[in-house]
């Protein structure tokens, strides 16, 4: 698993820009937070729709960043696996993921994903995304 140190984010509900931050938000600092890569449709999927992760990443951390190679992003899960809020990083911090990546190459997991919506009423329909 790779991590990456010392990171800005500003966890939100929506998924917002970091030049759309406020002064009265609520950025923290992560000191250490764990990054996976997941493809294109699951990278968007994480960032505009509600989302269940059924196997989590790694049961340690709630907090984890994700990316598809081309962006990176934030997430902060509840006991149950559901993104509840999301935060992008600043400009900087966002090409050290992606040069750490790179140096490193970059890994990912099969994880298991259920969209909701309005008609949501349980998890029986569960899609299983294979990553690249």
């Amino acid at each position: 698993m790779e991590y990456i140190y010392d990171i800005v984010l500003n966890f939100n509900d929506c998924y917002y820009e970091f030049y759309e931050w406020n002064n009265k938000d609520k950025i923290i600092n992560v000191k250490k937070i764990p990054v996976y890569r997941i493809n294109d449709i699951d990278y968007l999927s994480f960032k505009y729709n509600k989302v269940s992760i059924i196997n989590k990443f790694n049961q340690n951390y709630n907090i984890y960043l994700v990316t598809n190679t081309l962006e990176v992003m934030a997430i902060m899960l509840d006991k149950s696996g559901n993104i509840i809020k999301r935060s992008s990083l600043l400009l900087e911090e966002a090409d050290e993921v992606g040069r750490a990546l790179r140096k490193q190459g970059c890994f990912a997991k099969t994880i298991a994903v259920t969209f909701r919506n309005s008609n949501f009423f349980d998890y029986s329909h569960q899609d299983t995304l294979d990553q690249e």
